[in-house]
């Protein structure tokens, strides 16, 4: 939303306020991979199992790829449409 409304202010700090809470809750530094729940809410979780049917490493990674693109305007939300 940062991107597409970048006027919008509240988006973009809301992006960083997300990340800040992924960042130390939801990633596991050490073994890697992404814990099911937040740390802080759930601290038994950094000794359970990461994965489940519902919740696949994939997952992670594509929403990290697609941020990335986000941020750099590479994603194609972000692209001006081509005249034709």
């Amino acid at each position: 939303m940062a991107k597409l409304f970048p006027a919008e202010k509240k988006y973009y700090q809301a992006f960083k306020k997300q990340w800040e809470y992924m960042n130390k809750y939801l990633i596991d530094h050490e073994h890697g991979g992404w814990y099911k729940e937040g740390l802080d809410k759930s601290p038994e979780q950094w000794n359970g199992v990461k994965g489940s049917d519902w919740k696949v490493n994939y997952h992670e990674s594509r929403a990290l790829s697609n941020c990335i693109k986000m941020l750099k305007s590479e994603h194609e939300l972000t692209q001006k449409p081509t005249a034709k």
